[in-house]
């Protein structure tokens, strides 16, 4: 049993689209695999979704009809939101239903249906709202949608969905060039500050096993910033010459004390105490993190630049005394 519904009139009319609600549609005028196409959730079927929907139809009250939209490509209709209220209604014992027909000719409009109507309608058995972001953000940006269309979309912040459109993006320039496919947003944020296209494009290999490496390590993103910054702090001038410079630092991060040791035992090394050597390099590698940054925007300090440089005499001096003793030591 299916009715009309307020929400779904309002939503269309807000999209701007018409609509024309119809009886008596079959499921044979579907699309085949409708039921394991649901581009707005996680899981095809949500069997628990289906099971209410389906009590309440057998007690005698309606759920709102889905939407629908004839595809002229596959001469079918295509369900573009209401996938469990169709399966609930098909167990039901039901050969047809009623529908709002949307009347567009513009994909970009149906795919905009298709992934945001659920959480727009806030319907029950909602999926995960970091999934729900990930894949309206995915779905609608390889639509040619632009950020503020999708925020607008949505009510989510422009920053949030320009935020997850860059992770995506650096994500994907990972993974096409065959790097893990799920490194954490932290993580893709610190690459994303970092990267540069031609790097993928140029040096794919090098850059590829970095990648595998950080991933292997269990770095924490705090961790795994300065190494990464380190990594890419090469020259680009000569596209030439980039494969061999990342080839080279790759080979330096490869034999770093700390990462072979992480390579080893990433869960162990993560939970245990750094030895002084990692402590050490962790605090100078963030020390030269910073300065770089510094330089590279030109910022200007004003004030302690005489007294930052005799601090690091002082530091060089000290580094002096421990290499001696540690030599003695051996």
């Amino acid at each position: 049993m299916m009715t009309t519904d307020s929400r779904t009139e309002q939503f269309l009319t807000w999209l701007g689209l018409k609509w024309e609600y119809v009886n008596d549609v079959t499921f044979y005028q579907l699309v085949n695999g409708w039921e394991t196409n649901n581009l707005g959730r996680s899981k095809d079927r949500v069997d628990s979704a289906v099971k209410e929907y389906k009590a309440l139809m057998e007690s005698g009250s309606p759920a709102p009809a889905p939407m629908i939209w004839f595809d002229p490509k596959l001469d079918a209709f295509v369900v573009l939101d209401g996938v469990q209220r169709l399966l609930a209604e098909k167990d039901c014992g039901s050969t047809s239903f009623s529908a709002y027909v949307v009347k567009t000719t513009s994909r970009k409009a149906v795919k905009k249906v298709r992934v945001a109507s659920n959480p727009r309608l806030q319907g029950g058995h909602q999926d995960n709202p970091e999934w729900t972001l990930c894949n309206i953000v995915r779905e609608l940006t390889d639509s040619g949608c632009s950020t503020k269309e999708i925020a607008a979309l949505c009510g989510w912040a422009p920053s949030v969905v320009a935020d997850k459109q860059a992770v995506q993006k650096t994500q994907r320039l990972i993974t096409e060039c065959g790097g893990p496919e799920d490194f954490p947003d932290t993580i893709l944020r610190v690459f994303g500050q970092h990267v540069r296209e031609v790097d993928f494009q140029v040096a794919a290999a090098p850059v590829k096993e970095f990648c595998v490496l950080i991933k292997q390590t269990q770095f924490s993103a705090e961790d795994a910033e300065p190494w990464i910054e380190a990594f890419f702090d090469v020259p680009r001038s000569s596209r030439g010459k980039l494969h061999d410079r990342f080839k080279k630092e790759l080979k330096a991060f490869e034999e770093n004390p700390e990462i072979q040791l992480r390579i080893q035992d990433p869960k162990r090394h993560r939970k245990a105490q750094l030895t002084p050597d990692g402590r050490l390099n962790k605090a100078i590698s963030g020390c030269l993190t910073t300065v770089r940054r510094i330089n590279k925007k030109h910022e200007i300090i004003y004030d302690n630049i005489t007294e930052h440089c005799r601090t690091l005499n002082e530091i060089k001096k000290i580094l002096k005394m421990i290499e001696a003793y540690s030599r003695k030591g051996k």
